[in-house]
């Protein structure tokens, strides 16, 4: 599974971006199953981009369906966009 999320910002090359993707898996009579990918965003252009974030492997394995999801933009540690879906 890849998470494709298009994105924009005009912050600097200097400064450090990153996309985080948080999911929510199902609950069998306990707390959902957490998870969180995270890239750094190297490329910048004057316009949007499209970049994959994948759960694969094991880890899609293991972590099973995705019930639901948030994407944030970063820059450090400051909050620049969300997105999340219904369920979140």
């Amino acid at each position: 599974m890849i998470f494709d999320i298009q994105w924009k910002s005009s912050i600097p090359r200097a400064e450090e971006l990153k996309l985080r993707v948080e999911l929510r898996g199902e609950a069998f009579g306990a707390p959902p199953r957490t998870l969180t990918l995270e890239k750094v965003l190297e490329e910048r252009h004057r316009f949007s981009h499209w970049t994959g974030v994948p759960l694969a492997g094991d880890t899609y394995r293991q972590f099973g369906e995705v019930t639901a999801w948030r994407v944030t933009l970063w820059n450090r540690d400051r909050l620049l966009s969300e997105q999340k879906s219904f369920l979140w």
